[in-house]
């Protein structure tokens, strides 16, 4: 079996409903400063955007790089972080907006 790179080996989803309006959670979302996740801690070299790289510090672990690949604003991105020999691609958004 011939597997291309563009393949997902492993898929799953996840999504959440909330009140708050698409303009809110984006920005939330976008602003690394509000990723808390301990003992974890985030940073990003540059803004939100394609080509910036973001750096997740555990304590006593070699940090870990990802890249932004896309960003459509308001909507969507995705982050891409490489292992060994694996990529974890990360994509976000692409839910329906229900608002009136």
């Amino acid at each position: 079996m011939v597997r291309h790179v563009s393949e997902p080996t492993w898929q799953f989803e996840y999504s959440v409903e909330t009140g708050a309006s698409r303009e809110f959670a984006w920005k939330d979302w976008t602003n690394v400063a509000n990723w808390v996740d301990p003992p974890v801690e985030f940073k990003i070299e540059g803004d939100f955007a394609p080509g910036s790289r973001l750096i997740s510090i555990l304590p006593g672990q070699a940090a870990r790089h990802s890249v932004i690949r896309e960003v459509h604003f308001g909507t969507s991105a995705s982050i891409e972080m490489a292992l060994a020999g694996a990529v974890l691609r990360f994509e976000s958004g692409g839910g329906h907006d229900c608002s009136p």
